[in-house]
């Protein structure tokens, strides 16, 4: 059986796709290069489980045009009562791989000009 390979016609449908495809090479003893098309991904790619010790490389197609962010981008902002320019939104997330700095914390807020802060 051949094996699947992301093609420029027929690309794989998320980068840990192939991260997942590369540990299998890697088992056989086959190095793994994956190129990445200009954009934002919008994923947690995990290489935690990596299987043999052949090289794993991701690279961008065109170098300093790919972003792996891991985040999502939120929409639906609510304006905060008595609070000029700070802005909340429901914060539904639950990571389960690392302990909560802030247990409790259910709401994400913003303010203009400064960094994104979580409280309850």
């Amino acid at each position: 059986m051949t094996p699947i390979r992301g093609t420029e016609e027929q690309p794989m449908r998320s980068i840990q796709a192939a991260v997942l495809r590369a540990q299998q090479d890697s088992a056989a003893g086959i190095g793994s290069r994956i190129v990445l098309h200009p954009g934002v991904y919008r994923e947690i790619i995990d290489i935690t489980n990596r299987v043999g010790n052949m090289p794993l490389t991701l690279e961008a197609l065109e170098p300093g045009t790919v972003t792996i962010s891991g985040s999502d981008i939120f929409n639906q902002w609510q304006p905060v009562a008595g609070m000029p320019d700070v802005f909340s939104h429901q914060w539904t997330y639950k990571f389960g791989w690392e302990p909560n700095p802030c247990p409790g914390i259910w709401r994400c807020v913003i303010q203009r000009a400064r960094a994104a802060s979580c409280f309850l």
